[in-house]
């Protein structure tokens, strides 16, 4: 299982040639657990960046 806890928003990018549609970047929390047998076997958390690709409406104008 992973697990993200967004702590900042790097970039926050809207498609230029559509109305709808967003390139974001943010950085926070990772961990990453790992389960045998519905039994949690190994964990690591670590600060990390992650990226998403987000090609629906826009929730706000902001």
């Amino acid at each position: 299982m992973i697990s993200l806890e967004n702590q900042d928003i790097i970039v926050r990018n809207r498609f230029h040639d559509a109305k709808d549609g967003a390139y974001l970047r943010f950085s926070g929390n990772v961990t990453i657990k790992s389960f045998e047998n519905n039994n949690l076997t190994d964990e690591v958390s670590e600060t990390g960046i992650w990226e998403m690709m987000y090609f629906g409406l826009p929730v706000n104008n902001d």
